[in-house]
């Protein structure tokens, strides 16, 4: 992580503590987090063409599926068995987060660590398919409970907040150029102030929640904080064979879709699952720092 990455890493968890602290001025914010989302995207994939997601996945097929068995089972699996033996009333929250997909987010960081942003575009889209039927089936097994996971949901989501961005990207380039270079420019800064914004406004929602049960606050992010780790550096030693393998892996695990989470957790189980894969994105950029400390160790500099 070079320093402007330490700056939006911790202007990011400043945002967080903003919503957190003041929900009533920030809770203006709370409409344009799904629109900063987009825009963060569509900066992202100005860099990124189509043929090299296809081309990613298409080179990298064993590796792939790996990953697929490992993100989709084996993480839910053991995060559900860890804590249904050491903290059962978080065992279904550590379910849900360790199953759902690959975090939109993901192409933005694994550029931050000069990793194939193209490779971690394709493992949202994959994840995102599977999730549907991999999810429910584990919620199942496991706890016996049934959870409603619609395939065209998440489609419509994955349309609109992922596919929409880097189509309009693709057309930028090719029928806008000149609108390109200055988007290049400004990226760096706008990408900073958009996750602010989508930061402040996400986390607004919790403010009072937290402010009446502070406990709440130490004890969940506690929890999303084990979580975080066994989501990020249990990938990393599995596909530590090569570089770029091992940080969109640990990305891919680590940086989920919690925003999904939140919504399915507080429509069909309870506060305690929502919550808790609310306030997972504080311990997810925390863990940011610790991650380029390891890879750099690991791997010496940055190729």
């Amino acid at each position: 992580m070079q320093r402007k990455d330490w700056i939006m890493v911790i202007t990011c968890l400043g945002a967080m503590a903003l919503g957190l602290l003041f929900p009533d001025q920030t809770s203006f914010f709370a409409p344009l987090a799904k629109g900063c989302m987009m825009v963060i995207l569509y900066l992202n994939f100005l860099d990124i063409l189509p043929y090299e997601v296809v081309g990613a996945v298409g080179r990298r097929k064993g590796e792939v599926l790996c990953f697929l068995g490992v993100k989709m089972l084996l993480l839910p699996a053991l995060a559900y068995g860890l804590f249904s033996f050491f903290w059962p009333k978080y065992a279904l929250s550590a379910l849900l987060l360790g199953g759902i997909s690959c975090g939109v987010a993901g192409p933005v960081f694994a550029g931050m660590f000069s990793a194939n942003a193209a490779y971690a575009t394709a493992l949202i889209f994959l994840t995102s398919m599977i999730v549907p039927l991999t999810l429910p089936l584990l919620v199942q097994f496991f706890s016996g409970l049934s959870l409603d996971l619609s395939l065209w949901q998440m489609m419509g989501i994955l349309a609109e907040v992922v596919l929409a961005p880097f189509f309009l990207a693709a057309l930028s380039r090719r029928f806008f150029p000149r609108v390109v270079a200055p988007c290049r420019k400004v990226r760096y800064s706008a990408i900073i102030v958009l996750f602010s914004i989508l930061n402040m406004g996400i986390f607004s929602a919790y403010g009072h929640e937290v402010a009446e049960h502070p406990g709440t606050l130490l004890t969940t992010v506690g929890v999303d904080t084990i979580l975080a780790l066994l989501f990020f550096f249990l990938p990393l030693f599995l596909f530590r064979k090569s570089y770029d393998g091992a940080i969109n892996a640990s990305i891919g695990c680590g940086i989920i879709n919690n925003a999904i989470a939140v919504v399915f957790a507080a429509s069909q189980f309870g506060a305690t699952e929502a919550i808790t894969a609310a306030l997972y994105s504080i311990p997810y950029f925390i863990c940011l720092i610790p991650l380029g400390m390891v890879t750099r160790r690991i791997y010496g500099a940055t190729p």
